[in-house]
């Protein structure tokens, strides 16, 4: 199972992957965490960042989830290439991408579940990396949503509140099989 948890900067998206693999974990799964990549990448991120450091981030995202399907186990990505796209989408500035675009959402139906967080009415935290600007946030964040709308990719969106473990049981459910219910068929004589 691959699980893609995406949202623009600064949602909660790392702390719910944390609450959320370790839930997995005590069920028994091996569970594979895809960090945020745009933290090593090789070029300035937020408001400065170039479409040279966008590319390297979207391929990054490839090529650890790839990394990660070697293995049995739960793969949980913080980012999906629809959000890493998004940023790349900004940069681009008047450079066709459409190309970069088709890939980007391509790859979405490799997810098995994608969770959309919610960008709630509060300034980000300075982390030192992560640009606190509301105005880079909002924008992000509205593309992100018109990409899941324009190409119809199937989603959940996470309830807007930082109870991470209400979050958590939020995905749980979807994500947990049900059990199947049994109807019994008599036979007719």
């Amino acid at each position: 199972m691959k699980i893609a948890i995406i949202g623009t900067h600064s949602t909660g998206k790392t702390s719910i992957i944390h609450q959320l693999s370790l839930v997995l974990q005590a069920r028994g799964e091996r569970v594979f965490v895809v960090s945020e990549l745009s933290r090593r990448a090789p070029g300035e991120i937020n408001e400065g960042a170039k479409l040279a450091t966008q590319l390297w981030i979207q391929e990054k995202q490839k090529e650890e989830e790839l990394r990660c399907a070697q293995h049995n186990g739960t793969i949980v990505c913080d980012r999906s290439t629809l959000d890493n796209f998004a940023y790349l989408e900004r940069v681009a500035g008047e450079k066709d991408v459409s190309v970069m675009e088709k890939d980007a959402v391509k790859h979405m139906k490799t997810y098995d579940f994608v969770f959309k967080t919610k960008k709630l009415a509060m300034q980000a935290e300075e982390d030192g990396v992560r640009s606190v600007g509301d105005s880079f946030r909002n924008d992000i964040e509205a593309r992100i949503v018109g990409l899941l709308h324009k190409h119809s990719i199937e989603h959940h969106t996470l309830p807007g509140t930082l109870d991470y473990a209400h979050i958590v049981s939020f995905i749980h459910h979807i994500i947990v099989p049900k059990p199947q219910s049994v109807q019994f068929v008599t036979a007719q004589a």
